[in-house]
C-alpha cells in the first residue's frame, strides 16, 4: 500500500513539474523597458515588481510602449504568435487530459507549448533589442550586447530540456501508442529530422541558430 502511493505521488510530481516550471521561467525573460538601456538584461519578475512603486503616469506609459509602438512591431508580431501557438496547446491539452493529445499544433510537433515559450520569448528579445537600438555600438555590438542573446538561449535550452523530461515520462506511461507517434510527429519544430540524428540535438541546432539570429536585431 505504502509503494503504491508512493508509486502515485512519483507520478504526480513527474507529471506536473514541467507544467510548473514552464511559466516561472518567463520570469527571467527580459523586456524591453522605458529608459533602462544599460546590459538589456531587466527581467519580467523584477519589471512586474518595480510597478508597485513607480508613478502610475510612468507605468502607464511604458505599458503603452511595449504594446503599441510601432518600432517593437516586428517582435510584438513574433510574441503574439508564440503565445496563439502555447494557448492553442494548452487548450488541447485540457481537453484531452489523461490522453495522448495528437490534434490541431499537437499534430503538427510533440511539444507545441514550449514551441510557442520559445517563439514567444524570441520575439520579446527582439522587442528588448529594438528597444534599446539607440543606445550605440557599445550595447549593440560590445559586451553590454552579449547577456541578452546568452539569456534567451539559457531559457530556450531549459525549454528543451523539460520537453525531454516529458518524453521519458510519457513513453513511460504510454509505451507503445507514444512511440508510434513519435515516429509520425516531429520534436518541437515542424521540420524533417534526421533519423541518425538525435531530435533534441537537432533541435539545440536550431535554438542556436534562432539566438545567434539576435545579432541581426
Amino acid at each position: 500500500m505504502e509503494l503504491e502511493s508512493l508509486g502515485k505521488v512519483k507520478d504526480w510530481l513527474f507529471k506536473h513539474i514541467s507544467s510548473a516550471v514552464a511559466p516561472l521561467l518567463l520570469l527571467f525573460q527580459s523586456i524591453p523597458v522605458v529608459g533602462f538601456m544599460g546590459l538589456m538584461l531587466f527581467p519580467i519578475a523584477t519589471y512586474l515588481f518595480s510597478l508597485f512603486w513607480k508613478m502610475p503616469s510612468a507605468s502607464k506609459f511604458e505599458i503603452l510602449t511595449l504594446f503599441l509602438s510601432k518600432r517593437l512591431i516586428l517582435g510584438r508580431i513574433i510574441a503574439l504568435s508564440g503565445f496563439i501557438i502555447f494557448l492553442v496547446g494548452l487548450v488541447s491539452l485540457i481537453r484531452g487530459r489523461g490522453k495522448i493529445v495528437k490534434t490541431k499544433f499537437y499534430s503538427l510537433v510533440r511539444h507545441p507549448q514550449y514551441l510557442g515559450f520559445i517563439i514567444m520569448t524570441w520575439g520579446i528579445s527582439i522587442m528588448s533589442l529594438q528597444h534599446v537600438r539607440v543606445a550605440g555600438w557599445y550595447v549593440r555590438w560590445g559586451w553590454g550586447y552579449l547577456p541578452l542573446p546568452i539569456g534567451w538561449l539559457l531559457m530556450a535550452l531549459s525549454y528543451v530540456l523539460l520537453a525531454c523530461w516529458e518524453e521519458w515520462y510519457l513513453t513511460k506511461k504510454h509505451s507503445r501508442e507514444y512511440q508510434e507517434y513519435r515516429q509520425k510527429v516531429p520534436f518541437m519544430f515542424p521540420l524533417p529530422y534526421s533519423p541518425k540524428i538525435p531530435e533534441p540535438l537537432s533541435t539545440l541546432v536550431i535554438v542556436l541558430i534562432f539566438a545567434f539570429s539576435l545579432i541581426l536585431f
